[in-house]
């Protein structure tokens, strides 16, 4: 695994090659953004971002969505 400082930016590169999770959840997108701006959001080595070998994400749509929404950068481990 690999911390890497995550922005707007990149979070909306992962996302474009998201198309395998779930359906995302509003309400815990804006609880993850409001906890970035916050100050109170800590990287998480349980739960990296994950992605497949043809570097789709297959973990991490909420987090990152919640860095475009805080419009901050935010560190993440993968």
């Amino acid at each position: 695994m690999k911390l890497i400082n995550v922005t707007p930016d990149l979070a909306r590169y992962y996302l474009s090659h998201n198309s395998v999770n779930r359906c995302l959840s509003k309400e815990r997108v804006l609880r993850y953004a409001n906890d970035i701006k916050a100050g109170k959001w800590k990287p998480n080595e349980v739960e990296p971002l994950a992605f497949d070998k043809k570097g789709n994400l297959i973990q991490g749509q909420h987090r990152l969505n919640a860095v475009l929404v805080a419009n901050v950068p935010q560190s993440f481990y993968i």
